[in-house]
């Protein structure tokens, strides 16, 4: 029998989510494993022709998260105080939301795979500073939905930042 956590199978399931989309788009995912990883979890970038890149911190949630228009999250504040820091590259929190009932994440028919959630991207870079806590809640407008379009101008924009987000 395989054992795991539900935290490792959503981890797992944005990183599958992403690397879906950049794939359909042209590009490849590198996972960044290792102790200090910056709130890096993967890095994308164009299989041919440019060489932008961003850079992107996962996060995956099946808690009803969603409120007056925004995604919210609790987000570790390590993870806050790297992406809000200046990059070299475009560094995006990226937020998949997965249903309540973890059976209906994956569904296997024949002829299609079907993943069920939503990948929501922000940018954090430049926010303020705050008070030394264990976690701060973070807010991403729903209209940041990734998809192919977005990853295309996530990645033709880079090194310049598009998206927002709030504390």
């Amino acid at each position: 029998m395989i054992s795991t956590s539900i935290d490792d199978i959503k981890e797992r399931l944005s990183l599958a989510y992403l690397t879906s989309l950049a794939a359909r788009v042209g590009c490849s995912v590198t996972e960044v494993n290792g102790p200090d990883k910056a709130s890096v979890d993967a890095l994308v970038r164009p299989v041919l022709g440019s060489r932008n890149q961003i850079d992107v911190q996962l996060k995956a949630t099946s808690t009803s998260s969603v409120a007056n228009g925004e995604i919210f999250y609790d987000l570790k504040m390590i993870n806050y105080s790297h992406l809000r820091a200046p990059s070299t590259n475009p560094h995006y929190l990226m937020i998949l939301q997965l249903p309540a009932d973890e059976t209906a994440w994956i569904k296997v028919t024949l002829p299609e795979l079907l993943m069920r959630g939503t990948l929501y991207f922000g940018n954090l870079q430049g926010l303020p500073a705050v008070p030394n806590t264990s976690k701060k809640r973070v807010f991403i407008p729903c209209s940041q939905v990734m998809s192919e379009h977005t990853m295309q101008q996530l990645i033709v924009a880079a090194p310049t930042i598009i998206g927002s987000a709030r504390i």
